[in-house]
């Protein structure tokens, strides 16, 4: 089994907030997808773990 932590600033200290429509935040979704893509299908990466300091949901859009 290999695993998958995540880190990182919470919404309201990123440059973008909470607008999730703003360019900046689909950039850096599309860049998660993708690595995160890339950690499951080349590394074999199978659990992912994140602290979870505020609520965090991943929308089924995310992955289509």
């Amino acid at each position: 089994m290999k695993s998958c932590a995540f880190t990182g600033h919470r919404p309201q200290n990123l440059p973008f907030g909470f607008r999730e429509d703003d360019e900046r935040c689909t950039a850096l979704k599309e860049t998660l997808k993708k690595q995160i893509t890339s950690l499951i299908t080349d590394e074999n990466v199978t659990h992912f773990i994140s602290g979870m300091a505020l609520i965090c949901t991943l929308p089924r859009s995310f992955w289509n």
